[in-house]
């Protein structure tokens, strides 16, 4: 006679007393058996006690496009555009923001000679500082991302100019 473990130990569900039950199968030379392991106080054992397991915080957020238009030289100072980012969590949350390899100071530059940048905000603070955010359990919050366009230089070469940036998102 032998006796085999199966590896299967299949999961069957919860009880009202935080137990956990299993059905746990067995092969022996004599055939197979399969049984439940019994609720407590059921009489011949108990299942395995568990403590649940809260998720991990979980938050996205939403893409948004500046895009300034199509501009004359006299009308690129000051040209402001606005968008909207929204952060969702799957519960409620406190997180930071902050778009990675920004320097506000210097702003964005959009040309290569620097002629022409942008003043990035998140809900009117500098974008490379840390925004706080609050987030509703299961809800989202918005977040306002401006777009300040100034001239640096005497001339900007006419063009399209295109940059892409990440905002960073920490859980807090």
């Amino acid at each position: 006679r032998y006796l085999e473990t199966t590896g299967r130990l299949g999961f069957v569900g919860y009880s009202d007393t935080g137990y956990v039950f299993y059905t746990l199968s067995i092969v022996s030379s004599s055939g197979s058996q399969s049984s439940r392991v019994p609720r407590p106080g059921s009489g011949g054992g108990g299942g395995i006690p568990i403590t649940p397991v809260e998720p991990p915080t979980s938050c996205s957020a939403s893409s948004t496009t500046l895009d300034h238009k199509t501009l004359s030289i006299a009308d690129l100072q000051g040209n402001t555009e606005t968008g909207t980012l929204t952060i969702s969590c799957n519960k409620k949350a406190s997180v930071r923001l902050k778009v990675f390899g920004y320097n506000h100071a210097s702003g964005l530059a959009l040309t290569n000679d620097r002629s022409l940048i942008s003043r990035l905000t998140l809900d009117d603070i500098a974008a490379d500082k840390a925004l706080n955010v609050s987030v509703p359990d299961w809800g989202g919050a918005s977040v306002d991302v401006k777009s300040v366009l100034e001239k640096t230089g005497t001339t900007v070469t006419p063009g399209t100019y295109s940059k892409a940036l990440i905002v960073l998102i920490t859980v807090d």
